[in-house]
Formats: structure tokens, sequence, C-alpha cells
């Protein structure tokens, strides 16, 4: 199996998306890998204090993706971030 990245254009009225982009590039997945797992953690820290049950599912949503991603990229280890 190969893991690819796309770059897809989501219109604003809902309708069908378009894939502008097909990347291999093992360096560009793994910068991508990783900045997506961010991205999912950024969005529990913010519901962190202010609703507490959204912000654990959000990190579990977080450590899924993690999860997924380092098994689908070879070699791509990404820290576990936990929301205290």
């Amino acid at each position: 199996m190969s893991t690819v990245l796309y770059i897809v254009c989501e219109p604003r009225d809902a309708g069908k998306p378009l894939a502008l982009a097909r990347i291999e590039d093992r360096d560009a997945l793994i910068v991508a890998a990783r900045a997506a797992v961010l991205e999912a953690e950024a969005r529990a820290r913010v519901a962190e204090g202010r609703d507490e049950l959204l912000s654990e599912l959000q990190q579990e949503v977080a450590d899924r993706l993690r999860s997924s991603l380092e098994r689908l990229i070879p070699d791509l280890t990404l820290p576990t971030t936990q929301i205290m």
C-alpha cells in the first residue's frame, strides 16, 4: 500500500471537492502528518477549560489520528501530547 497526500479544493457552496494535486514525496507526507496532529491537538487545547468533555473527545481524535498516521507512514514517530 502506498500513502499519498492530496491537496483538495472544497467549494463554499458544499459542492463536490476537487482534487488539485497528488503528492507522494515522503518528506512532504511527514510534514503534513505532523501538522495534522498538531492541529488536532490544538483543537483539544482550545476546548480545555471551557468544555472538558469536548477537550477529551478532541484529544482522543488527535490520538487516533497520530496512531493511524504512524501505521501508514513507515518510520514516522510523533510525540504524544496529553491535555492536563
